[in-house]
């Protein structure tokens, strides 16, 4: 997944253009299925594992380096309102394992809480 996420993943030729302006043959191009299923269900799969310090550390560097261009693909599959459950699921995993991981996925997530509101555009 992390080799294919990056910035502006279906070449959108505006900066903060709405996901319902982007072709969707651009979206299916770009996000092929089976990335589309590791961006949606890499967290189950990881809550299903051990929780081993190695594999927390990957999951660490993984947000840290690739979690924007993860919610972009997200939103382009229409599923942004998922994100909000799978940081809530993957803060309660870590909290006792990597209490900075926990630190920092908390702010993350109380910043997409369903109360906050993101304007992307004028």
């Amino acid at each position: 997944m992390s080799k294919s996420l990056r910035k502006e993943i279906c070449n959108p030729r505006l900066p903060g253009i709405h996901t319902s302006e982007v072709d969707r043959s651009k979206v299916k191009q770009y996000i092929p299925a089976g990335l589309g299923y590791a961006c949606s269900y890499w967290v189950h799969h990881f809550q299903e594992s051990d929780l081993s310090p190695p594999l927390l550390e990957t999951v660490y560097k993984f947000l840290k380096q690739y979690l924007l261009h993860w919610f972009e693909a997200l939103g382009l599959l229409g599923k942004m309102q998922e994100s909000i459950y799978m940081l809530s699921t993957l803060r309660i995993l870590v909290q006792v394992n990597i209490p900075f991981m926990m630190r920092v996925l908390a702010n993350i997530s109380s910043d997409f809480s369903p109360q906050s509101t993101v304007r992307l555009g004028p």
